[in-house]
């Protein structure tokens, strides 16, 4: 799911690792974005959330790895990421 939703984003493993609930916006029209500076550049980015993302946040909205440490995400180390995918 989270390569998915990597996919999805455009976002990098640490985008994703730090992403939280105050890094989604809603637009007048009820479309939602994530709207977060990325880690590496510093640059406030905005991506419309699809929905295939969309749905992804919502499965994980009450892991306890996620409220925990309040992230909309449980995402692994980098190694560990690698690893699945391989």
């Amino acid at each position: 799911d989270v390569f998915i939703f990597a996919s999805f984003t455009g976002l990098a493993f640490i985008d994703v690792q730090q992403l939280s609930a105050e890094h989604i916006v809603q637009d007048n029209n009820g479309n939602y974005w994530i709207r977060k500076p990325r880690q590496k550049t510093k640059n406030m980015c905005n991506i419309p959330l699809l929905d295939i993302p969309m749905q992804i946040l919502e499965r994980y909205k009450s892991h306890p790895t996620c409220q925990k440490k309040n992230v909309l995400l449980p995402v692994p180390c980098n190694q560990k990421m690698n690893s699945y995918l391989k």
